[in-house]
């Protein structure tokens, strides 16, 4: 991945990634609401921002020259970089954006840190300017590949007890539980790029899942099985395996009729 901006002295800096965490906000506040649902107060797609942290690893004379180039970057006023030549496995800012030419901004001053005699460490926080280009068809794939160890289960029973002094109960029942999903999935990489995709442009719109292998009951074993009603709450700590699959962790929240 090449770096280059206002006031670089020495042209297009070649940053070796060594490692990097995708962090994608959508502009959407989740509210739960008395009878049980989930729902999404949205500000729009042009309020929505994407973000990587990226990691690099040098001798010292090179990470300095680069901090020295980012720092030239600020004091021209620019603060505005243009990210390019990205390698296969450098997607920093998610499977679904378009990495022929990235215009960003450096969010944090990078400070070095020796990790060896020799190698030195730098860690960048990159924020996307618009205009962002997408791939991604905005379909919901098949969630076939989720990893053993998923949490499927009713996020607060809605009843309430009450004692009295002499132990004598009353019971308040609303009737109004509501199932949480969290899984880890495997995902091609095509198929990631959808799932951001129909995430960012659907935004908390129901959907219907007929069946995820080797998970029974999604919501917990007291509510019902497939299909299920959902939406999909967040997506995060995505991360590519290899040049073909990435995993990511997806919160599904259960849709119930009031009463239910």
């Amino acid at each position: 991945m090449h770096i280059v901006g206002a006031g670089f002295t020495y042209g297009a800096q070649d940053l070796k990634v060594t490692g990097y965490t995708v962090k994608t906000v959508l502009a959407i506040q989740w509210t739960q609401t008395a009878c049980g649902n989930w729902y999404a107060t949205d500000r729009g797609v042009e309020n929505d921002y994407y973000e990587a942290t990226v990691v690099m690893a040098g001798r010292y004379s090179v990470l300095e020259n680069l901090v020295y180039q980012i720092n030239r970057n600020r004091t021209n006023g620019s603060n505005v970089v243009t990210l390019s030549y990205f390698a296969d496995n450098e997607r920093i800012f998610g499977a679904d954006l378009v990495y022929n030419s990235i215009t960003a901004t450096v969010l944090n001053f990078p400070e070095m840190v020796q990790r060896s005699l020799y190698m030195w460490q730098i860690k960048i926080r990159f924020r996307a300017l618009k205009p962002i280009t997408f791939q991604g068809d905005a379909t919901m794939p098949v969630l076939a590949l989720v990893k053993t160890g998923y949490d499927g289960n009713v996020d607060l029973p809605t009843i309430n007890k009450y004692d009295t002094y002499k132990g004598s109960y009353s019971y308040l029942e609303s009737n109004t539980d509501s199932g949480v999903f969290k899984g880890t999935f495997t995902l091609t990489q095509s198929a990631m790029a959808d799932l951001r995709r129909y995430w960012a442009t659907y935004r908390g719109a129901e959907q219907t899942i007929t069946n995820i292998p080797g998970v029974y009951k999604p919501f917990g074993k007291l509510r019902p099985t497939w299909p299920i009603t959902c939406k999909i709450k967040s997506i995060d700590d995505e991360q590519m395996r290899d040049l073909r699959y990435w995993t990511c962790n997806v919160q599904l929240v259960e849709s119930v009729a009031p009463n239910a």
